[in-house]
């Protein structure tokens, strides 16, 4: 039970964001779709670059992006066939995004460096390199699909910028270029600083960009299939996946360290993404049907998160 209330505790301030957002929303009537276009076109391409830029490199870290994009990808195409089979709008659409994609940014980053120490916050933006790849490419277009062609799903996958800061950033990585001090200014430590002031920004942002969206919401109405469907794809089949290959690279693999396991885990049980809102709102996709299964699960993981992180540390940890 300490350990369970000491995470709860720690996790407790990206709660309150969320609440912070829908005070906003209310009282100064700020606009979900001005947030989304700041996260989705400034700061996430930001963030990116700084992932691929600041990771070091070896075989484990740089399988991290593959391993969470491939499993992403699977996971959406179950969940496009299931919501293909459940409904006969884009319903599907946005549910098969919603099932493969987790908050990784404003929810897994913050609370691994929360639990972990900064040690994992390298490894998690490098991990989130396989999530952005992701939702820029597979996530965004099959979402797009709900309301455009196929090709003008693909034209505006590529319109993000995301995947191009991405690849700027693994090219300085590789290439070795690193900042210095140059005419009397320590560009590193400029680098540094800005870039921590990015990732608070982009954390509170993208949490009260949930309650923003909520706010929004005339009618507050659950759709419970679409929200039951979406929580069994995080709160059960993502944590059943991720134990397996768990217990198999524990028993037999020997791949990962430790606290890599523990960071898989930790983003097998996050709750649905928060840029669902930022890329619904942008192609027209039931955004209130996500901003409201995002609440639900974001809720249901205030309790869920820390009993099974508890669980598991406690394994490790014997």
């Amino acid at each position: 039970m300490e350990l369970f209330s000491g995470l709860l505790v720690k996790l407790l301030p990206l709660y309150l964001y969320m609440l912070f957002g829908y005070i906003i929303g209310k009282a100064l009537n700020v606009k979900k779709g001005d947030i989304a276009n700041l996260l989705v076109f400034l700061l996430l391409p930001i963030i990116t670059f700084h992932g691929a830029y600041t990771t070091p490199v070896s075989v484990q870290t740089m399988s991290l992006p593959l391993f969470f994009f491939v499993l992403c990808t699977l996971i959406t195409i179950l969940f496009l066939w299931i919501g293909k089979k459940l409904w006969k709008d884009n319903t599907g659409n946005l549910l098969s995004f919603a099932a493969g994609y987790g908050n990784y940014g404003y929810f897994a980053l913050p609370a691994s460096i929360v639990l972990f120490g900064k040690e994992a916050e390298s490894l998690v933006i490098i991990a989130g390199v396989g999530y952005t790849l992701y939702t820029s490419t597979v996530g965004y277009f099959v979402t797009a699909l709900g309301n455009f062609s196929a090709r003008t799903s693909i034209w505006k996958t590529l319109m993000l910028p995301s995947i191009y800061t991405l690849i700027l950033g693994l090219i300085f990585n590789i290439g070795g270029w690193k900042l210095t001090t140059g005419s009397g200014i320590d560009f590193l430590q400029v680098y540094t600083d800005f870039m921590r002031d990015m990732r608070g920004t982009y954390s509170a942002l993208g949490m009260m960009l949930v309650g923003i969206a909520i706010a929004e919401v005339k009618h507050f109405k659950v759709d419970w299939k679409f929200t039951a469907v979406a929580s069994l794809a995080h709160f059960v089949i993502w944590p059943l996946v991720m134990i397996s290959y768990i217990f198999i690279d524990v028993s037999f693999l020997h791949f990962y360290p430790v606290l890599i396991l523990k960071i898989l885990f930790l983003f097998s049980l996050i709750p649905v993404g928060v840029n669902l809102i930022a890329y619904a709102t942008q192609l027209g996709v039931q955004p209130e049907k996500g901003a409201i299964t995002i609440l639900v699960t974001t809720v249901f993981g205030m309790l869920y998160i820390p009993l099974m992180m508890s669980l598991f540390l406690a394994f490790f940890n014997n």
